[in-house]
């Protein structure tokens, strides 16, 4: 085994392992190789660089996208804010309106019922204390109660007048001094109707019957429809003058009941009467009015129906 390894050595030794012999150029090609050639230079790699940048870009791009995101839902919710804002100020406004509105309707609609019951007062004879007494009641009464509400003092201080006077009138013990009650009433009621409607208080029967000769919505459809069919014309010289004379009494009549009518369904067939009425009033050829008419009886038919 030792002899082996002997004959290796010497193999070596005469052949890889042999010391060789180096010139001098070739020992400073060396030299200069290694002193210039220590570090070998590494190339730069952009790798790294583009990588960074994607990121950055990336971030930017998920970060704007929020921003714009949080921004439109921030304007959206400024928006729906605003919008319910404008709502809320809308109802509270026609909220308002509408409850000065019922409050002037109110007092526009007890000086309309004080007057009829004031020219109907006028017109009896003898006017009989009874019935004076209550016309008084209703003026002390009303007067007193839309006194209290009334933040307007010109209408207030009408008002508390009227109140005073409805007292006087009950306890007034002649129809002279009745009457004298009844006439100052009826000047004060109509100055505060004035004052009223300036201020916007205003009922929409005013100024269309002073004072009905039917006691309600029935009994003045079937005296329409009894003149609609009577064979007479009297106290007119013709059947036209006649016909016209209906349309302009049911035009105002159909405008008055549907003023105090609550049910929508009959207003709106009241008011259907009223455009037909006006429509016969101004009519002159006889066939298109007999027309009208016609359908002014069937319209009539069918209020007294329901």
């Amino acid at each position: 085994m030792s002899e082996d390894l002997k004959s290796l050595r010497r193999s070596l030794n005469s052949t890889v392992l042999k010391h060789g012999k180096m010139s001098i150029t070739d020992k400073e090609r060396l030299y200069q190789t290694v002193i210039y050639h220590k570090d070998s230079k590494k190339r730069f790699s952009f790798a790294p660089v583009l990588s960074i940048a994607a990121i950055a870009c990336f971030a930017l791009f998920i970060g704007s996208f929020v921003f714009k995101q949080m921004e439109n839902t921030e304007n959206q919710q400024n928006q729906l804010a605003l919008i319910n804002n404008q709502e809320e100020n809308e109802e509270k406004t026609n909220s308002k309106r509408e409850e000065q509105k019922g409050n002037n309707s109110n007092l526009a609609s007890f000086l309309y019922e004080l007057n009829l019951r004031l020219s109907d007062a006028a017109t009896r004879t003898p006017l009989g204390k009874d019935y004076a007494t209550e016309v008084g009641k209703f003026a002390e009464n009303l007067s007193g109660e839309y006194t209290s509400k009334e933040k307007e003092t010109t209408i207030a201080d009408k008002l508390m007048e009227i109140g005073s006077l409805g007292k006087s009138l009950q306890n007034a013990d002649n129809d002279e001094k009745r009457m004298e009650d009844i006439v100052e009433l009826e000047r004060v009621v109509n100055q505060l109707i004035v004052i009223a409607e300036a201020h916007g208080i205003i009922d929409e029967r005013n100024n269309i019957i002073e004072k009905t000769e039917f006691e309600n919505l029935e009994s003045w459809l079937s005296s329409l429809k009894e003149s609609i069919h009577a064979d007479s014309y009297e106290p007119y010289s013709d059947r036209r003058q006649y016909e016209n004379h209906i349309g302009n009494a049911a035009k105002a009549y159909a405008k008055h009941f549907a003023a105090l009518e609550k049910n929508t369904s009959v207003k709106e067939q009241l008011e259907e009467i009223a455009e037909i009425s006006n429509q016969i009033e101004k009519e002159k050829e006889d066939e298109k009015r007999t027309t009208l008419l016609n359908k002014l009886d069937g319209m009539v038919e069918q209020l007294l129906v329901d």
